[in-house]
């Protein structure tokens, strides 16, 4: 039987908070990014005064976000790795030296994130339904990469393999700890609004106290960033321990044993 979403959520917070020394270090190197990025944003008109060319300006800010979230997502990619050890009590890898070894599938988790983001987009375009099939048939893509060694399309195909028979579940437990966790996001940032009295309409404009809050919700992000990957982490592994239709084979085992009247 395949895990509930109660257990994907338990897990979760479970493998964060035995390790939480570790989370935190990870937490810590996806703040880096993050809050350069969210800075980039609110320098951008020094980029354009700086080069005196909008056109310009706008291309080195471009050029900085992309930078910035590659080393996100090699950051990421090792996440990934380093929590689907410690789910399955194995001694998590060494952080330098899984940072460069997710460094280097860098280029293969870019080509299959394009090929599905390609497909998931298709599918919207066409109809809103398939995107939406698309986007769960892929969603344990990296997760092949970095713990099967799977690349590209067989990342893709391996993926569906994992998904296919048992799509609406799979939504599901994506979906219920999704939302249990993005409630939790949106309840800090709501206390941090009401801390610092900021309403609707002062979001908009930069201030000291828009300012403070932008940093106080890229914190709670990347705290929360090593707990939203364990989700489908421990939902790849479990899926991969229960492949469709080993339920089926549990009742029948079950049937066979009672004995005969």
């Amino acid at each position: 039987m395949l895990i509930t979403a109660t257990d994907i959520i338990s897990r979760s917070i479970k493998v964060y908070r035995d390790n939480m020394s570790l989370m935190f270090k990870y937490a810590g190197l996806i703040l880096i990014p993050a809050t350069l990025i969210m800075f980039a944003g609110y320098s951008l008109a020094v980029f354009i005064v700086f080069t005196n060319s909008i056109p310009l300006g706008f291309g080195l800010y471009g050029l900085l976000v992309l930078l910035l979230s590659l080393v996100g997502s090699v950051i990421s990619l090792s996440m990934i790795r380093v929590i689907a050890a410690l789910y399955q009590n194995q001694p998590a890898p060494n952080m330098i030296t899984d940072l460069k070894s997710a460094l280097g599938l860098l280029v293969p988790a870019i080509l299959i994130s394009i090929i599905s983001g390609l497909a998931v987009i298709g599918g919207l375009i066409l109809l809103v339904v398939p995107g939406v099939i698309f986007a769960v048939w892929f969603i344990f893509s990296l997760h092949a990469l970095m713990l099967d060694d799977k690349h590209t399309v067989d990342a893709l195909k391996y993926s569906k393999s994992l998904v296919k028979g048992r799509w609406g579940e799979v939504l599901w437990k994506l979906v219920v700890p999704t939302l249990a966790f993005a409630l939790i996001f949106a309840i800090a940032q709501w206390i941090f609004r009401m801390m610092l009295g900021i309403d609707e309409g002062m979001l908009a404009r930069l201030t000291i106290r828009t300012g403070i809050y932008s940093i106080l919700t890229v914190f709670i992000s990347a705290l929360m960033a090593p707990i939203t990957t364990a989700v489908t982490t421990i939902l790849y592994i479990e899926l991969k321990k229960t492949p469709v239709g080993s339920a089926d084979i549990e009742e029948i085992e079950e049937i066979e044993e009672v004995p005969s009247k």
